[in-house]
């Protein structure tokens, strides 16, 4: 069969010509057939690219995709010229100084005053104040704030040896007698309140529509409101060495009493020292002697346990960070350090004299803050500003 069917080809050129050309063309079209099946399997048609006049747009998002729109903050308004008021409301730490104290012992032998410690205590507060900004940095501001602070001083000892003044007979040219003072072991607590009213300089700027920093600096003026005392544990001792029944001069002499015309015996000498090997019956006498004004571990009280303190000055340096809710207002935290300046008695004895009440003595007492001693202040600070 296949032998007839190849004559017949050869008696037929044309048609075998035919054949020839479908052989090739048979791999082109199972090609494109199988192409055709899997496009119809994808569902996709190719399309040529088109692409309009108009300028490209970014494809549309849902709502949950929206992009963020920018802070509303308005730099320029947020640091705006004009007036701002501030709320503001901190608490920290006080801390009493006491190398102003200025003692009026008059002419003395020596003040023996290094073991006197200042303790630190609590302070809080809370004011507002209105400042005015020239431009969109710098400002000036002025306030009223209430302040309460604790702290206390431990005496663990002092001593005065002074001439005294409690009896002189003879004048401020005669002595009765050199007095000493000893006090140990003796703690002041105490509690202030003043109104303070600063002054203040004020810088700011932004690092974001935000955030911000600000400077404040200046002085205050304070108020003193009220002042209370509480003596803890502690006692006195009263000594004195006499000079003369007649006030006749002795004089110090560089520090060493010069006796021209007496020779002082052990009974002219009221002091613990001077008296350490007589016997208690000697030192009863001695310290019992009310025109002397002398005793030995006699209970301190405070002179008075309201005291008051004359007005002054204190510095104020205040740096923070701020950050703004809206284009009027923010919030801001701050760190703070006040340094109190307050005055001195002109007339400042720690203790003098002892006092009788009933069958009982009792040491006066004036407080350290009567001498003048100051106080440093470190505290946190947080508040609100409102812009209008």
């Amino acid at each position: 069969m296949m032998k007839k069917s190849l004559k017949l080809l050869d008696k037929n050129p044309f048609q075998m010509k035919k054949i020839q050309l479908f052989i090739l063309l048979l791999p082109i079209l199972m090609i494109g057939t199988l192409s055709a099946q899997e496009l119809a399997l994808s569902g996709n048609t190719a399309r040529p690219l088109q692409i309009s006049k108009d300028t490209i747009r970014p494809p549309k998002t849902s709502k949950a995709e929206k992009i963020p729109k920018p802070p509303t903050v308005n730099r320029e308004l947020a640091n705006k010229r004009g007036f701002h008021i501030d709320i503001i409301g901190g608490a920290g730490v006080n801390t009493p100084h006491l190398n102003a104290i200025n003692w009026d012992y008059g002419i003395n032998r020596g003040i023996s005053d290094d073991a006197i410690i200042g303790k630190s205590g609590l302070q809080w507060g809370a004011g507002v104040e209105l400042s005015f900004y020239f431009s969109s940095r710098i400002g000036i501001g002025a306030g009223a704030h209430y302040h309460r602070a604790s702290g206390s001083f431990e005496v663990q000892n002092f001593e005065a040896r002074y001439r005294s003044d409690l009896y002189n007979v003879g004048g401020d040219d005669y002595w009765d007698y050199e007095r000493i003072v000893y006090i140990e072991q003796l703690t002041e607590n105490y509690t202030t309140t003043h109104l303070s009213i600063p002054v203040l300089l004020k810088f700011k700027t932004d690092f974001s529509y935000r955030f911000g920093m600000f400077l404040h600096g200046g002085a205050a003026y304070n108020l003193p409101l009220s002042t209370t005392i509480d003596l803890g544990a502690g006692s006195i001792d009263y000594e004195a060495i006499y000079y003369s029944d007649d006030g006749f001069n002795y004089g110090y002499g560089d520090g060493i009493i010069n006796d021209h015309s007496l020779q002082l015996t052990e009974e002219y000498f009221f002091t613990l020292s001077q008296n350490a090997d007589a016997d208690e019956t000697h030192l009863n006498n001695h310290f019992n002697l009310d025109v002397l004004n002398i005793g030995l571990n006699i209970r301190p009280q405070s002179i008075d346990d309201s005291i008051e303190i004359d007005s002054y000055i204190s510095v104020i340096g205040r740096i923070g960070l701020m950050y703004n809710i809206s284009d009027k207002t923010s919030i801001w935290i701050a760190g703070q350090y006040t340094h109190g300046l307050p005055t001195d008695s002109k007339s400042y004895k720690l203790a003098d004299k002892i006092a009788v009440e009933g069958n009982s003595k009792y040491g006066e007492y004036s407080s350290l803050l009567n001498g003048g001693a100051r106080y440093s202040i470190l505290n946190g600070n947080l508040g609100v500003s409102i812009r209008f």
